[in-house]
């Protein structure tokens, strides 16, 4: 009940008193109980005018706290863009603390892998079975067989330790990488030793990664594979 008809209320108690007791109507007082209700009356539109106002206002604040989140795969694409990058991803895994693998069919077939921590791109030669780690089983061993690939690491450190792995073209260094793992037992990837060598391919790789950023870097070719894959098929994409 608003004040409006409290008030209302009262004034017909107060007047009914005044007839059964035989009183006459008291002019100054319903003057007086008149005014206060329109007082009262103002006072609540007021009231309402500013609670109305106060809940524009919050309506306001939250839409603009609370912007439309990017697609992943826009956001992929942004960071690429941002690092003047060539690549233009068509998929791509979870972007999580540790960055994304991403897939690029706009010219070609091509990985690209974004290592977060240090801000750094790479690209990965296309091969189907990187993106199913778990079907790189050895036929006569219950366990995983290494996967095997090339990363080309853009603007590397040429003094780095790891410089006499792979070769190097221009800035760009292409260092093979042979990827031990396991399969824990929620079914997760769990990299592990990280070996390479010398020259472009190899046939046997004794040499250790050494720089920890070329080490994350291969790591989410690893951790990232299935996250990528279930975007490469939800987004319809066929692969030779």
């Amino acid at each position: 009940m608003n004040k409006k008809c409290s008030v209302l209320l009262i004034l017909m108690c107060i007047s009914l008193c005044f007839i059964t007791s035989g009183c006459g109507w008291n002019t100054s007082f319903l003057g007086k109980a008149v005014a206060e209700i329109e007082h009262m009356v103002s006072d609540e539109a007021t009231d309402d005018t500013v609670k109305k106002s106060d809940e524009e206002k919050e309506q306001s604040t939250n839409k603009q706290a609370s912007p439309v989140k990017k697609d992943v795969l826009a956001q992929a694409n942004e960071v690429l863009q941002s690092k003047n990058a060539i690549y233009k991803l068509s998929a791509v895994s979870k972007f999580d603390e540790d960055g994304f693998f991403g897939l690029d069919i706009s010219k070609g077939i091509t990985f690209v892998i974004y290592d977060k921590k240090d801000d750094m791109i790479a690209r990965v030669d296309y091969d189907k079975a990187l993106l199913r780690p778990r079907d790189n089983k050895y036929e006569t061993m219950d366990r995983m067989a290494p996967l095997i690939f090339k990363m080309h690491i853009e603007n590397d450190n040429k003094n780095g330790e790891d410089k006499i792995l792979g070769v190097w073209n221009g800035k760009v260094h292409e260092v093979p990488i042979y990827a031990l793992f396991e399969v824990d037992a929620n079914n997760n990837i769990v990299p592990g030793m990280l070996y390479s060598a010398q020259g472009e391919n190899p046939s046997h790789y004794h040499g250790v990664l050494k720089e920890q950023k070329n080490v994350n870097l291969a790591n989410i070719v690893l951790t990232h594979a299935d996250s990528l894959n279930e975007d490469i098929i939800k987004r319809g994409i066929s692969l030779p």
